[in-house]
């Protein structure tokens, strides 16, 4: 049956991006990387080829996959899944994202919607003999055909009863009638284009890819990524029967075969890398050196035998030797996934998933690839000594810590028997550089932290039981604190000797914490909760307090004070952006503009306060100049008018002394009175505002009397 596609729709280009002149807009920086969730090699221009990230849009390459810049998007935010250039005219490129095909004849600069079909497009394959044919698998609706450019699809309901899961699908070069179809458990071909199919009863289950050998299509490879049977298959009577033939002891997800010699293959793997083999799958040998990547998620090879290889979370590589060596591409792709950011004078340190190490010496504005001798493994935590911005450690996921001394110039490993933990947390004691704490997030033994007072070269438990997930490790002068996903907090006054917990007042959600600061001038410490709200400490950790109100949600990822304004932090979520608050959290204000990736994974300000730093999951890194607050400026009273040093009345219409922010404390100004006729609202007889240092005397008052506790979240 015929089914007309939906009517079409040009979508224009998107402008480029550009630094943003306006105050407190944040800009995308780098570094470079992404997870790639689509890749194609156009077959007849050098150099020419496509790259998709996971959260949305296109990226073009004309010099061989080294540089890509962005196209226009066929939808805003809608992830590409498959890529195919059009047999016939290679200026025509099919685009799947979601259930929608899509044309671009412009290399990007428009698209046209052709049509939806019933589930997420997993395969778009244009036949190599007819150039009007074109097949469209998808994750749960079977297959497409289409044999007018995709102008109309045919449901090929052949598939439907047996299986509609399609991942791979491929066609005899020397006969169109002969199809075959990788589905979730069954291997099927077809001699009538698809029209009807036969199973093979050895045949592999869940082919990521099929390739046919065009010396001789008898010959068929299929790449199984099934958990129970996976691996190298290869069928000698086109699809008939099949034997393994290797790597069933990794994850394949891509195969491809060099176009000038068919005995030549090479399989991407998630979780180890390329393989290669030499002699038609008979044997395979690793073939990574240079690759930071250990997840391949795409793999596509050029008439000239070029090798791209793009990543889960790296970007794109590529080989020019088959594959012998890798160099890192994909220069322009900003789609990384950023684990941990660290500051010091002159650099800005990004650690990324599956993508090592970047580094940044003018504010965000460039990006270098800073992560030589480290593992292709995920980057989870980063310290730079405070006494010498030379030395660096960084914790990994499962192969332990590194350091290099050198100003990241090489890395090697450290932590002599932690080399396959995943190290979430690494502080060094400022005033001993010597000394080192790890955090682990699930340690093997009953403690998450250990330490070293050789400068990382060796560790060993500390004395105290510290269980769950440690998010962060924090000194604040003699003092160090632990923060953990499952047991709170946790403070030490004698060197790590001994910890006791500390979650008074915290609330339900205060034994699950995802991010901890310390104000380095006031000492007033931050908790950022997991499910509940901002938690503030006045007097070391002894009594929290937890603020929500003005939140706009409650996982919060990230936490930047001002290095030197009393009051003042920034505050990350990990899918609503950043916020500001200028009082220690009685009032927060919104601060995204620019931010069009909000899921927030890391927050850092530079240690001079004129760059904060937001690395995201999937969007790389933001870069913002916080404009300084006013003199003394405060934040909103419930129901007053925010103003310098202003107080105000708050929700329950008692009064509250809000703090002046920033500065001496400003002109102050008098809070707003409530409405007279409104019994809910008492307003307030509120006297000029004090100075900041007479209002933080006054936040702390409110605190220890309770004041405030109606603005506090309660315990759930």
């Amino acid at each position: 049956m015929k089914k007309q596609l939906v009517a079409s729709v040009v979508l224009g280009l998107l402008p480029a991006a550009r630094a943003s002149a306006l105050p407190d807009v944040w800009t995308r920086s780098g570094p470079p990387g992404g997870h790639v969730t689509a890749l194609v090699v156009s077959p007849d221009v050098q150099g020419s080829s496509f790259a998709a990230l996971e959260g949305g849009g296109l990226w073009r390459s004309t010099d061989g996959g080294q540089s890509y810049t962005p196209t226009s998007a066929p939808a805003p935010g809608v992830t590409i899944t498959a890529l195919a250039f059009d047999r016939s005219d290679p200026s025509r490129l099919y685009v799947g994202a979601s259930n929608v095909l899509y044309v671009t004849d412009d290399d990007g600069v428009s698209f046209q919607a052709v049509g939806t079909v019933l589930d997420a497009i997993t395969v778009i394959l244009p036949d190599p003999s007819l150039d009007d044919r074109l097949y469209v698998a998808t994750e749960n609706g079977g297959v497409f055909k289409s044999d007018d450019h995709g102008a109309t699809f045919a449901d090929l309901e052949s598939l439907m009863p047996f299986d509609p899961v399609v991942h791979a699908i491929a066609v005899d070069p020397n006969d169109s009638n002969r199809v075959y179809f990788g589905t979730s458990f069954t291997f099927f071909w077809s001699d009538d284009a698809g029209e009807t199919v036969n199973a093979s009863d050895t045949g592999p289950g869940d082919a990521a890819d099929i390739i046919v050998d065009p010396s001789d299509p008898s010959r068929i490879y299929a790449l199984s990524a099934s958990s129970f049977a996976g691996g190298m298959f290869v069928s000698s009577d086109s699809g008939v029967s099949w034997v393994a033939s290797g790597l069933s002891d990794v994850w394949p997800t891509s195969l491809v075969m060099d176009p000038s010699d068919p005995t030549r293959l090479f399989a991407g793997s998630y979780g180890s890398g390329l393989w290669k083999s030499e002699d038609g799958a008979t044997s395979w040998v690793k073939a990574s050196a240079g690759l930071h990547e250990s997840r391949v998620a795409e793999l596509e090879i050029a008439p000239d035998g070029e090798l791209l290889l793009g990543g889960a979370y790296g970007g794109v590589f590529v080989s020019n030797d088959a594959a012998s060596a890798w160099q890192r591409g994909g220069a322009g792709l900003t789609g990384a996934w950023v684990e941990t950011i660290a500051t010091s004078p002159s650099r800005i340190v990004a650690g990324t998933k599956g993508n090592a190490v970047f580094a940044s010496e003018d504010g965000g504005a460039t990006w270098a690839f800073a992560g030589n001798g480290l593992p292709a493994a995920d980057v989870m935590s980063l310290a730079i000594d405070p006494t010498n911005e030379a030395i660096v450690y960084a914790g990994t996921d499962g192969a332990g810590v590194f350091r290099s001394s050198d100003g990241l110039g090489l890395w090697s490993a450290v932590a002599a028997g932690l080399e396959d933990e995943a190290v979430t947390a690494l502080a060094v004691d400022p005033a001993d550089s010597s000394f080192v704490l790890v955090g682990l997030q699930s340690p093997s033994g009953p403690t998450s932290v250990f330490e070293s007072h050789d400068g990382g070269a060796s560790f060993s438990a500390i004395s105290t039981d510290i269980p769950g997930w440690v998010t962060a490790i924090v000194w604040s002068g003699s003092d160090v604190y632990v923060a953990t996903e499952g047991s709170g907090l946790w403070k030490s006054s004698d060197k790590a000797q001994s910890f006791a917990p500390k979650n008074n007042g915290a609330g339900d959600y205060g034994v699950f914490l995802l991010s901890f600061a310390a104000h380095p001038e006031s000492g007033v410490l931050y908790e950022g909760q997991h499910g509940g709200g901002l938690g503030v400490s006045l007097d070391g950790a002894e009594q929290w307090s937890v603020f929500e109100d003005g939140l706009p949600a409650w996982w919060l990822s990230g936490l930047a004070p001002h290095p030197t304004h009393a009051g003042e932090l920034f505050v990350a979520t990990y899918f609503d952006g950043v916020v500001r608050t200028p009082d220690d959290g009685l009032t927060f204000q919104s601060f995204s503009a620019g931010l069009d990736n909000r899921n927030i994974s890391a927050l850092a300000l530079t240690p001079d306060a004129s760059t904060l730093v937001a690395g995201t999951r999937g969007g790389g890194t933001y870069i913002v100049e916080p404009t300084p607050l006013a003199s003394g400026e405060g934040g909103a009273g419930g129901n007053g008018n925010g103003g310098n040093g202003e107080g105000g009345s708050s929700e329950g219409g008692a009064p509250v002394a809000t703090v002046g922010g920033n500065g001496a404390g400003g002109e102050p100004l008098a809070g707003a009175s409530g409405d007279p006729d409104d019994p809910a609202d008492e307003g307030c007889s509120c006297t000029l505002a004090p100075s900041r240092s007479e209002s933080a005397s006054a936040l702390a008052s409110a605190l220890l009397l309770g004041l405030i506790a109606g603005r506090s979240r309660r315990s759930r």
